[in-house]
């Protein structure tokens, strides 16, 4: 978890971190590079948003999907465990006294040794099973133990108007939840874009796919950015100079819709003009520095996809608030 240095205006980036034996479990909360992407984080806002909050939605989620597993050869050694538990119980039999020596062994016989009485009776005892429900005992300082109710019940009962429930996005409706706002100069790339959306299953406003003839630019315009749950700005030079593009995302800044920047093509960031400003806390995804020949696949496009679902989901949670 990383502090930015407006904390705690802004959330922090929050990243799972697995251990030697652990791989990330990628998923709609957590993409390949293990950063983590919540509701929470998404609308966070001084002061009703914290640390602690953060925390108690992380044990609900991750509770119920892991943010990371066992590696393949972590499990393929977790499955020999028995046996040597086999060998281990074996090995706990008690061994003969009094074997005589093996005439085809130049070994000495084994003598079994006696174990002190007292080092008997703390084994015995150690391996009696642990009470439960035990009062706090006078001899230390600590308090007593207090069984909790469910992770889930006690972020409800701390944070009841904050996310304690994450249902599956995908039964959301997704018509036209994506706004594709982009410069004509990379019409091909972002029509390619906004026939991968759709296969996924996200309805997207597209101008040359809404226009008809005699429609006004303007209050199509207005009417995609309204509906929309996300916009999605295809970022270029050209696209920050255009004034059409400008008003878009003035107008989504208005409505306070979120906005996720994706770089097409090398721009300096953070942008200058107009969009400097509302584009200066967010965070891109770079797909010109993508290496394959079609942008829309592979994990760049699949972080996309990730943050759209968290916004599909953050849109649902506030329209059944």
């Amino acid at each position: 978890m990383f502090l930015m240095k407006t904390h705690p205006f802004n959330p922090p980036l929050c990243y799972v971190v697995p251990t030697d034996t652990m791989v990330i479990n990628t998923g709609k909360h957590v993409d390949h590079n293990g950063r983590i992407y919540l509701p929470y984080l998404h609308e966070w806002k001084h002061p009703n948003s914290d640390l602690i909050g953060l925390i108690e939605v992380m044990r609900v989620v991750f509770g119920e999907v892991p943010p990371v597993l066992a590696s393949p050869n972590t499990a393929a050694q977790h499955t020999m465990a028995p046996r040597r538990m086999m060998r281990r119980e074996t090995a706990a039999q008690p061994l003969p006294t009094n074997v005589p020596p093996s005439s085809s062994s130049n070994f000495p016989p084994w003598r079994m040794t006696t174990m002190p009485a007292e080092t008997a009776s703390s084994r015995q005892t150690a391996a009696q099973p642990l009470p439960t429900n035990v009062p706090p005992s006078s001899s230390n300082n600590f308090p007593p133990w207090r069984m909790t109710a469910s992770s889930r019940e006690t972020a409800a009962q701390l944070y009841p108007s904050r996310h304690t429930t994450y249902p599956d996005m995908t039964t959301y409706p997704k018509e036209n939840a994506v706004f594709l706002s982009y410069q004509w100069d990379h019409q091909d790339r972002v029509l390619l874009l906004h026939d991968r959306l759709q296969e996924r299953g996200y309805g997207c406003w597209m101008d040359i796919k809404q226009m008809g003839g005699g429609d006004s630019l303007y209050q199509m315009m207005d009417k995609g950015i309204r509906e929309a749950k996300v916009i999605v700005s295809c970022v270029t030079p050209p696209y920050v100079e255009s004034p059409n593009c400008q008003d878009e995302v003035a107008l989504a800044r208005t409505l306070k819709k979120p906005i996720i920047p994706v770089i097409l093509e090398k721009t300096t960031w953070p942008v200058s003009g107009p969009m400097a400003i509302p584009f200066a806390q967010l965070v891109y995804i770079d797909m010109a520095r993508s290496q394959d020949d079609d942008l829309w696949k592979g994990p760049l496009f699949e972080e996309l996809i990730r943050r759209i679902e968290c916004f599909m989901l953050d849109s649902k949670d506030k329209s059944a608030g």
